[in-house]
């Protein structure tokens, strides 16, 4: 796999939801002063939370990293909604729920290609 490239794993995830929380918050702002807050600031805030609590180097245990997951993916999905893009908040939920069941039931690593599991 190149660097840089995502397989579809958190760093895929947790890109998309950041791209959304920004493109909500600059169809959310009333002025332009606004749009540029939400549209930096709410991407800005959601990658702190997560690399703090959520992203694999993270120790903070597994309750926290579940509750943010949880949080960042169901606003990501919410914000899709409120964009006017209910079909899509749907998938991307749906989507976002089979790849972490997937992960955490087949005690899989989404980090670690499959090609390389020991």
């Amino acid at each position: 796999m190149a660097v840089g490239k995502s397989r579809g794993g958190a760093p895929g995830r947790t890109g998309r939801a950041l791209i959304v929380f920004g493109w909500w918050g600059w169809h959310t702002g009333d002025d332009l002063a606004g749009r540029l807050i939400l549209a930096i600031g709410l991407p800005v805030a959601a990658a702190v939370l997560w690399g703090l609590f959520a992203a694999p180097t993270a120790r903070r245990g597994q309750v926290p990293r579940a509750m943010v997951k949880t949080l960042v993916f169901g606003l990501a999905a919410l914000a899709l909604w409120d964009l006017g893009h209910p079909l899509v908040a749907v998938l991307y939920a749906v989507v976002v729920v089979g790849n972490i069941l997937a992960i955490h039931l087949g005690k899989l690593s989404p980090d670690v290609p499959s090609g390389s599991r020991s």
